[in-house]
């Protein structure tokens, strides 16, 4: 029987590439996150004034991590129908921050979910707000200011959209009448991150360059606005800058009066602790700007913004997504040197550095602050992309029809058949799987229902590679889940068989930090042991301190 990967026929498809297992174990993360994950707990618990350390979700990060991907703690096999090859796949973790794996997937379908189901065709391009450090401080760690700044930068935004095809439709003779709705919207991604693995609280906004009009029957109608100037930005961003900063003092008022102390909060008080006394000068960044770069700066806040792209070019509107949706950090740009952890950044940085280096617990550290905090949802919709929205559907029924292989669309047909009938079990209207759109008469609009994307399509899209299609030509099919905790005999034998560790790797545990070499005086014959002059023998025993000082 093969395993593993290995093929047991020689059978090939020159279309379809071999999947290989990704090994976590072998990488730099994992070894760090492996030999220092307990000395980091240990030394958050002793830095915090209540002794818990870093909260549990945090914890959870860093253990889920550890497990991502070994085939130790469990595995899923899957059997080609054909030749009998089979193929194990490890669990994963789905977390947000340290798995670059889970990020990429994730990255992955909520870009695929936005450009086939959600945006309609129009021109989109990227608007990026980054704010001072004295609210960037702020914002890395209360949550509720970063979705106040958020909902204020869009609503910014739209009113500029309006305004812009208002002067339009008057300057081609059609001026709208006074009240008329013009509906538009974005997709905001908050990025906690920057590029030297710090805390940088930004925001990245997918926005369209076009504004939507609702026609007595119902039905939208684009209305392209024109492409803002170098004023433009300069006018936005001061508007921005007036009204966040009264936010802020707004915010900072009422909270003062009503919440309680931050040292309450234990993530809190060790972020300030890591970063709050090597605080990046942000606002001495040069403010020169080249003309035309549709960039601007006023007092800290900088707005910037980028060409759009054309109405139809799906895939540039999906490297806009996947930018704002991106992981935090590269796993292959880490190496390790003289046991320290080296990071390449992607470009130079504006000071001329190329790479950081730091110890792997500071590098943990970092790492450990960059994970967002629970419930806090990274990417938001707004007006005509979000949920609440009543013209939602219809503006999802404005996206281009997505064309799907038929076998893909049989298995997809399959999973979620079941989901879509005991969902929609009292509706009255009849439900049609697969790539078709529905129809619901309460709006006379197509709707697209939302399931969740296979990972072997999300594979498929990044790689090119069909993990469910053998090299025969076959199809896999799953036969079996093996766990630690379940089955952990059967997992064993099965591991020992395809030649797999059969243990995971080991952790290393806490260790105590370095101590400081203190130059000592040599002892000579005359030197004595008395309480008002302590010297330290090397040959003597160490002395009693608790007894010393209570004298």
């Amino acid at each position: 029987m093969a395993t593993s990967g290995q093929g047991a026929c020689d059978g090939t498809d020159a279309g379809v590439r071999r999947y290989a297992r990704r090994r976590p174990e072998l990488t730099v993360l994992h070894r760090v996150v492996r030999e220092h994950k307990a000395t980091l707990f240990a030394e958050a618990e002793a830095r915090s004034a209540s002794g818990r350390g870093y909260p549990r979700h945090v914890r959870d990060e860093f253990d889920k991590y550890e497990r991502c991907g070994i085939l130790a703690y469990g595995l899923i096999r899957a059997r080609c129908q054909s030749c009998g090859d089979e193929q194990v796949a490890a669990f994963s973790c789905k977390r947000r921050t340290l798995c670059g794996s889970c990020a990429g997937r994730r990255m992955t379908e909520i870009t695929t979910h936005l450009v086939n189901d959600v945006l309609p065709v129009a021109r989109y391009r990227q608007w990026t707000l980054s704010v001072p450090w004295r609210v960037r401080a702020l914002l890395m760690v209360h949550p509720e200011l970063v979705g106040r700044l958020q909902r204020l930068w869009v609503r910014i935004l739209a009113t500029y959209a309006r305004r812009c095809a208002r002067d339009l439709m008057a300057v081609r003779g059609t001026p709208l009448p006074r009240g008329t709705p013009l509906l538009t919207g974005a997709v905001v991604s908050i990025q906690r991150f920057g590029s030297r693995l710090t805390i940088h609280v930004h925001l990245h906004g997918v926005v369209p360059d076009a504004v939507w009009m609702r026609a007595a029957d119902g039905t939208l109608s684009a209305i392209d606005v024109p492409a803002p100037t170098d004023d433009d930005v300069a006018q936005l961003v001061r508007t921005m800058c007036r009204k966040m900063t009264a936010l802020v003092d707004r915010w900072q008022i009422a909270r003062g009066e009503t919440d309680p102390p931050e040292d309450a909060d234990e993530l809190t008080t060790l972020m300030k602790a890591d970063f709050g006394a090597a605080a990046p000068r942000i606002d001495e960044v040069p403010t020169e700007r080249r003309p035309g770069r549709l960039a601007a700066l006023c007092d800290g806040y900088s707005l910037e913004c980028r060409p759009n792209v054309a109405p139809h070019d799906r895939r540039g509107l999906a490297r806009l997504l996947r930018y704002g949706t991106r992981p935090a950090f590269a796993q292959d740009r880490l190496t390790l040197e003289n046991g320290r952890v080296v990071y390449a950044l992607p470009k130079p940085f504006w000071t001329g550095q190329t790479h950081v280096v730091m110890s792997p617990v500071e590098f943990l550290r970092r790492l450990a602050a960059l994970i967002p905090p629970q419930r806090f949802h990274c990417v938001r919709y707004h007006g005509l992309f979000s949920s609440a929205s009543k013209d939602r559907d219809r503006a999802c029924a404005l996206a281009p029809p997505v064309e799907e292989s038929d076998d893909h669309r049989e298995r997809t047909d399959r999973s979620t058949t079941h989901s879509l009938l005991r969902n929609h079990a009292s509706a009255t209207t009849p439900i049609t799987t697969g790539a078709t759109a529905t129809t619901d008469p309460e709006r006379d609009a197509p709707y697209r229902r939302r399931r969740r994307i296979e990972w072997a399509r999300l594979l498929r899209q990044v790689f090119a590679v069909d993990v469910l299609r053998c090299h025969c030509g076959g199809e896999r099919k799953v036969i079996a889940a093996l766990t630690r905790r379940q089955s952990p005999d059967a997992l064993r034998r099965y591991l020992e068989h395809i030649g797999e560790p059969a243990d995971p790797p080991p952790t290393a545990p806490a260790r105590a930090p370095p101590q400081t070499e203190l130059a000592f005086p040599a002892p000579t014959q005359a030197s004595t042991h008395t309480e008002e002059s302590v010297a330290l023998d090397p040959v003597d025993p160490l002395p009693d301190w608790d007894a010393h000082f209570a004298d």
